[in-house]
């Protein structure tokens, strides 16, 4: 049996791996201790942090299993009438995708990593090892906005929490508020 190694998947399973640790590990070793442990402003703190972190996921798990969106096999531009499909410059003939062997309707192109024509493509992302087209763009870009969101709370509290250490060791109170065991 030749099995062969899927790089791909392994970016999606290290992603994932990777957002799963970093939420999780800053919210028991720092969040939890920096926001006084179990308190009402924990929780109300660290559920918006989850529910965060759980959209971030949804979403990316979307962007990565959603097909973005294939050029049906035998499909062909209209022959007259309707003005739907691009023509080429030099031949001012409707595209034509030689892999494929099928016309391309507008803003279609042929993926290398996917050997597919993908509708409305914008890229091919390693890290959801998949092409990011016209059924799919919309969880993509959701999953980039909440990892931006998601990022920028964490940072906040971390940032918020190394202040607080700053400050109380210019004051001279470093004792007061020292970070714990597990921070």
């Amino acid at each position: 049996m030749d099995a062969e190694f899927d790089v791909g998947r392994l970016y999606v399973w290290t992603v994932s791996l990777l957002i799963g640790f970093i939420g999780y590990s800053s919210q028991i070793f720092v969040f939890w201790s920096y926001l006084g442990g179990f308190t009402l402003r924990t929780f109300a703190v660290l559920g918006i942090f989850n529910v965060l972190l759980h959209l971030l996921y949804y979403n990316y798990y979307l962007a990565a299993t959603r097909s973005p969106g294939h050029v049906p096999l035998g499909w062909e531009p209209p022959r007259a009438g309707a003005n739907v499909y691009e023509l080429k410059r030099d031949t001012l003939k409707p595209r034509y995708c030689r892999l494929c062997k099928g016309f391309k309707p507008p803003r279609t192109h042929h993926c290398s990593d996917c050997d597919r024509c993908v509708l409305k493509m914008d890229h091919h992302c390693p890290w959801t090892n998949n092409c990011v087209g016209f059924a799919n763009q919309g969880y993509f870009l959701r999953f980039v906005y909440m990892v931006d969101v998601t990022c920028g709370m964490a940072m906040a509290l971390h940032c918020a929490r190394m202040y607080e250490l700053i400050v109380d060791s210019l004051n001279g109170t470093y004792y007061v508020r020292q970070p714990t065991q597990t921070e």
